[in-house]
């Protein structure tokens, strides 16, 4: 009887437990759908916060004042893709027609400043062209690229400076920038020479680029016959330095050894400098 009452305990509390458990369980899950549906509302909610109607036609007008305008074509674009039923509204139609208006005329003013810097640039290998003349060196199998401008610097009768920029290309295609200087400082009874003897010559542009070339042997050569005196070197120069100077509007020229002298390229010599260097790239 004992063991009777023990196991009816043991089958109740298992049943009521069980009860308890259920009703927890269906409880959880009550508040749990809850929970879901709220999540659900907060992200539609969210949902048009970030692309609601309203907003993106806000955000379009927006980037339209600020002249942002394929920004605001794309967001133009969202809205179709959010609201379907955005074509119908005047709102959108207006602001897509002056969206459309904008990016035209700002396609129009690309097209013609592209068309005028192609016309420049045509104009000036027409100019660079009638002043470069080529030769080609059938033993060294390479064309050369010259000046015809006048390169020298006169600083008086007796004294002048030259500053030549010409390149090679050879028949490989290789190419490669080359710079004459020249000193020449004639004596006569009426003008005492203080002769330079050169050891480098530096380039100084207005925007900052430099160069500095060593003038020595056998690169530099000297005669000082004839009752004066004259230097020249010609320098192998790599490119990436030669085209820091492709846009300077003045060249500052210094020749530097026992003395030195600083002078300002001529119109002349800087022209040829800079038609030497956009023949290079387009050839």
């Amino acid at each position: 009887m004992r063991h009777l009452c023990l196991l009816l305990f043991i089958i109740i509390s298992t049943f009521f437990a069980g009860c308890v458990q259920q009703s927890e369980y269906d409880e959880l899950k009550k508040e749990n759908e809850v929970l879901k549906k709220r999540l659900s509302e907060v992200s539609a909610e969210l949902e048009d916060l970030k692309f609601g109607k309203e907003r993106l036609l806000k955000v379009a007008s927006a980037q339209l004042s600020n002249k942002e305008y394929s920004a605001a074509k794309k967001t133009t674009l969202l809205l179709t893709i959010k609201h379907p039923e955005i074509y119908k509204d005047k709102e959108y139609l207006s602001l897509t027609k002056r969206i459309d208006a904008e990016i035209k005329k700002e396609k129009a003013a690309l097209a013609k400043k592209r068309k005028k810097a192609e016309e420049e640039a045509r104009r000036r290998e027409r100019i660079a062209n009638k002043n470069i003349k080529k030769k080609y060196d059938e033993f060294q199998k390479i064309t050369w690229f010259r000046t015809k401008r006048n390169v020298f610097y006169h600083k008086n009768k007796n004294t002048k400076f030259k500053v030549e920029l010409y390149f090679g290309k050879e028949d490989s295609g290789e190419k490669f920038f080359r710079l004459k200087t020249r000193y020449e400082d004639l004596r006569s009874d009426y003008h005492e020479t203080n002769w330079i003897f050169y050891e480098k010559v530096q380039l100084i542009s207005d925007n900052g680029a430099s160069l500095v070339i060593r003038t020595e042997y056998p690169d530099k050569q000297s005669d000082n016959g004839g009752g004066g005196l004259a230097e020249w070197s010609d320098n192998y120069i790599k490119e990436d330095k030669i085209f820091k100077f492709e846009n300077s509007k003045t060249i500052k020229v210094m020749f530097d050894g026992k003395y030195r002298h600083t002078f300002k390229m001529t119109k002349e010599q800087l022209a040829g400098f800079k038609e030497i260097i956009n023949k290079y790239k387009r050839t």
